[in-house]
């Protein structure tokens, strides 16, 4: 299982440190068992990053972040 630090994730995702670290506190049953602490740091899963990823897409229900791109493409298109 991949590891990434909280920081590593932040800037991957175009977030703040302290935005990464309230999503977490806000979605903590959602990321059980992907929030891992070892001497004062924090690491997340490649699962988590994956989930966190869509909880700052602010996806609705059956959202990927996927299909949430080629909505937006296709509605670019129409514009």
């Amino acid at each position: 299982m991949e590891q990434v630090k909280i920081s590593q994730v932040a800037k991957t995702l175009g977030v703040s440190l302290n935005s990464v670290y309230r999503k977490v506190k806000q979605s903590e049953e959602k990321l059980n068992g992907h929030i891992i602490k070892e001497t004062g740091v924090t690491y997340v899963t490649t699962e988590g990053v994956d989930i966190l990823r869509g909880l700052f897409a602010k996806l609705t229900p059956g959202e990927t972040v996927v299909n949430k791109a080629d909505t937006a493409t296709v509605c670019l298109r129409e514009i």
